[in-house]
């Protein structure tokens, strides 16, 4: 069984996994004790996958805004609650606050252009 990038399971805008990983490896093993199987990996949380296109498509039409983005990201934002982003495992209230505290003019465009473009 894949785990990490050969397994799909590196978060596509950042290339994060660390704990993902570590996560995922704890349960198949844990589904091996138990059932004598590892199980199917479950697939990510929606909202996520949300986060994870706009900043690609910011990513893609304007990567010159990216430094700056993670600029402030880091200077409004704890440590912990960016880690917990990336391991997506913030509630809603934890992701609002920390959506917030970037610039949000490029994050609605890239809502819009993947709203408009999901409908095409």
């Amino acid at each position: 069984m894949s785990i990490g990038t050969k397994g799909g399971r590196v978060k596509p805008s950042t290339g994060y996994a660390f704990l993902r990983i570590q996560r995922d490896s704890a349960a198949i093993v844990q589904s091996l004790v138990r059932h004598d199987r590892p199980f199917d990996i479950p697939a990510p949380r929606g909202r996520f996958g949300l986060h994870d296109s706009i900043l690609l498509n910011i990513m893609t039409h304007h990567p010159d805004d990216l430094k700056p983005i993670f600029t402030l990201m880091f200077r409004n934002n704890p440590v912990q609650r960016i880690f917990r982003f990336l391991d997506e495992t913030t509630f809603l209230q934890e992701e609002v606050r920390f959506i917030a505290s970037l610039p949000p003019w490029r994050f609605l465009q890239a809502l819009f252009r993947l709203k408009v473009l999901r409908r095409t």
